[in-house]
C-alpha cells in the first residue's frame, strides 16, 4: 500500500521538512531586510524552478492539461502564503506572526470538508487546536498583551492560503506526478511574484554574497526538496496529519533559536513545543485517509 515506505516514513520525511523551514525564520528575515519581499521571493522560485526542470521536462510532457490547471491553482495558494506571510512581518512582530499563521493547523481539517464534505474526526480537531495553542504558546509574549495589528491581518490570510495548499497537495498528490506538481507549485509563484515586483518594487543596488547564499540555500533546501518531499509523502498520509506535523517547524524554530542565537526558551515556550509534540502523536490516532480523495485508477479520465 505504501510503495515500499516503511510505516511511518511518509511522517518522519515530512517532520525533516519541517526541520528545515523552521530554519528558514531567521534566514527570510535577514533577506528581506536588503531585498524587497517580491524580488526575493521571485529569485528563491526562479532558482528553484530552474533546478527542477530538467527532472520534471519529461513528466510535464506527459502531464494533462487536467494536471496543469490544479497545479497551478495550488502553486497560487502556495504564492499567496508566502506572499502575504512576509508582507506581515514587515508591519507586525514576529510573535504574533507566529501564532496567527499557527492557524492552518485548524483551518485545514475545516476547509478540507467545507471543500470536500470529508467527514472530520474528533481526533482531527483535538490536534488542530492543540497545534495552534502550541504554536501561540511557542510565539507569544504574554507579558506585551496581543494588539491586532495590520500585518495580523495580512498573516491570517497567509494562514488560509497556507491551509488552502496543504488541502490541495493531499487531495491531488495521488493524481498528478510529484514532479509535476512541485514544479508548477514554483514556476507559478515566480510568475506572480516577478510581475509584482516588477511594478512595485526596485532591484536592490547589491545582493551580498551571505544574502545570495541564504537565498540559494532556501531555494534548494526549504523549495525544491522540502515541496516535493511533501507532495509525495501526502500521497500516504492525511492533511490533517501533514499540517500537524508541518506546525512542528515552530519547536526546531525556537528550539534553534536558543541553541544558535542565545534566545529564551522560557517554560511556557516548553509548554507548548509539548503540545504540539503531542498533538502530532493523537492526530496519528485512526488518521484513515483523506475521505472523498480519488485514487490513481479512478484519476485516469479526470480531465
Amino acid at each position: 500500500m505504501k510503495s515500499g515506505f516503511s510505516k511511518h516514513t511518509p511522517e518522519l520525511a515530512l517532520l525533516s521538512v519541517s526541520f528545515i523551514w523552521g530554519t528558514t525564520f531567521p534566514l527570510s528575515k535577514y533577506v528581506i531586510e536588503s531585498v524587497p519581499v517580491f524580488t526575493y521571493m521571485a529569485i528563491r522560485f526562479f532558482i528553484a524552478s530552474a533546478l527542477l526542470y530538467p527532472f520534471a521536462r519529461r513528466r510535464l510532457a506527459l502531464a494533462t492539461a487536467y494536471d496543469y490547471k490544479v497545479s497551478a491553482m495550488i502553486g497560487l495558494a502556495l504564492c499567496g502564503a508566502f506572499a502575504f506571510s512576509n508582507l506581515g512581518i514587515s508591519y507586525t512582530t514576529a510573535s504574533k506572526t507566529a501564532v496567527v499563521n499557527g492557524l492552518y493547523a485548524v483551518l485545514t481539517p475545516f476547509f478540507y470538508f467545507l471543500i470536500y464534505r470529508a467527514p472530520i474526526k474528533r481526533s482531527a480537531v483535538i490536534a488542530s487546536v492543540m497545534a495552534f495553542v502550541g504554536m501561540g504558546m511557542l510565539g507569544v509574549d504574554f507579558s506585551a498583551g496581543f494588539d491586532w495589528d495590520f500585518g495580523v491581518t495580512l498573516v491570517m490570510i497567509s494562514a488560509v492560503f497556507t491551509a488552502l495548499q496543504i488541502v490541495g497537495v493531499g487531495r491531488f498528490a495521488v493524481l498528478i506526478d510529484p514532479l509535476v506538481l512541485t514544479f508548477f507549485q514554483t514556476f507559478v509563484s515566480t510568475v506572480c511574484c516577478a510581475l509584482i515586483a516588477v511594478f512595485t518594487e526596485s532591484w536592490p543596488e547589491t545582493i551580498s554574497f551571505k544574502i545570495w547564499a541564504a537565498i540559494i540555500f532556501m531555494a534548494i533546501f526549504a523549495t525544491v526538496v522540502a515541496y516535493f518531499v511533501q507532495c509525495r509523502v501526502q500521497q500516504y498520509i492525511s492533511h490533517t496529519v501533514s499540517a500537524v506535523i508541518i506546525s512542528t517547524e515552530s519547536v526546531f524554530g525556537a528550539v534553534l533559536a536558543w541553541l544558535f542565537l542565545d534566545e529564551t526558551l522560557t517554560l511556557i515556550m516548553l509548554t507548548g513545543c509539548v503540545l504540539l509534540v503531542a498533538a502530532m502523536l493523537i492526530a496519528q490516532i485512526d488518521p484513515g485517509g483523506d475521505a472523498n480523495r480519488p485514487t490513481r485508477q479512478t484519476g485516469d479520465n479526470h480531465e
